[in-house]
């Protein structure tokens, strides 16, 4: 806010809304994870991104701080070995590379043992989202299947982003899973896993202000997010995204 005071904060709920923002003209920008953007190019067209990332963070499911240790243990080595053993760089090249092609896989859980509560946000494509009417993509398939590795099962709650963190907070669910960026400010009241993605989170502007146009019409062209000062950018309610605008 200091280097840019007149940049304006859309808050959104869902990353598709702020994409139809940006492509309605509502907005000038927005702020949104790369492999997000991705997945939303190849079906919708109209918009690109800048070349400069507005930064680069480590990914990590989420705990109850000081809650459920063992859990978060048995995570981390699970994925140390899932990623050893070549697994992980599978189901990552599937979701992310192929994801409008990738199907879930059958993962057979013990209905009758102890269940974890995990809160989730359908709406990031391709670590999470609605396909065929079920959850799905690269996240979804990670916690079930460590979920399934030590003979637990899943009660999923699909809620909105901006109340995956007070949920965890008050301890209604156990662990969150929602493309979520470890931050120190966040690792303060939640314990976040070892991380298994690296997310990439990139400004997009309409086409025909970015410098790919020819730009005939003479209109702005955004290269950083110093052309956007004065405008307004899009962001995810509750959000790190969102957060870092504001202090940019």
């Amino acid at each position: 806010a200091a280097e840019h005071p007149q940049i304006e904060i859309l808050r959104f709920d869902t990353d598709a809304d702020l994409l139809n923002a940006l492509l309605a003209g509502k907005c000038d920008a927005m702020a949104v994870d790369q492999h997000i953007f991705k997945y939303f190019s190849q079906i919708t067209e109209g918009a690109v991104e800048l070349e400069e990332p507005l930064f680069s963070v480590g990914i990590g499911f989420c705990f109850g701080k000081g809650d459920n240790v063992e859990l978060r243990e048995q995570f981390n080595a699970f994925f140390s070995f899932f990623k050893a053993d070549g697994t992980y760089d599978e189901i990552y090249d599937r979701w992310i590379n192929h994801a409008n092609e990738a199907e879930m896989p059958v993962i057979i859980f013990d209905e009758k043992a102890e269940p974890i509560r995990v809160g989730t946000s359908s709406t990031a494509p391709p670590l999470i989202f609605i396909k065929d009417g079920e959850l799905a993509g690269l996240e979804i398939e990670l916690m079930s299947r460590f979920v399934a590795s030590i003979g637990r099962r899943i009660i999923w709650s699909d809620m909105n982003f901006a109340a995956l963190m007070p949920a965890l907070v008050s301890g209604t669910q156990d662990v969150v899973i929602a493309c979520m960026n470890i931050t120190p400010q966040r690792a303060q009241s939640i314990d976040f896993s070892d991380p298994y993605f690296t997310c990439s989170t990139r400004v997009v502007v309409r086409e025909e202000h970015s410098v790919v146009e020819q730009n005939k019409e003479q209109l702005p062209v955004y290269r950083t997010l110093d052309d956007l000062s004065g405008k307004k950018i899009a962001a995810l309610t509750g959000c790190f995204q969102e957060s870092l605008i504001e202090k940019e």
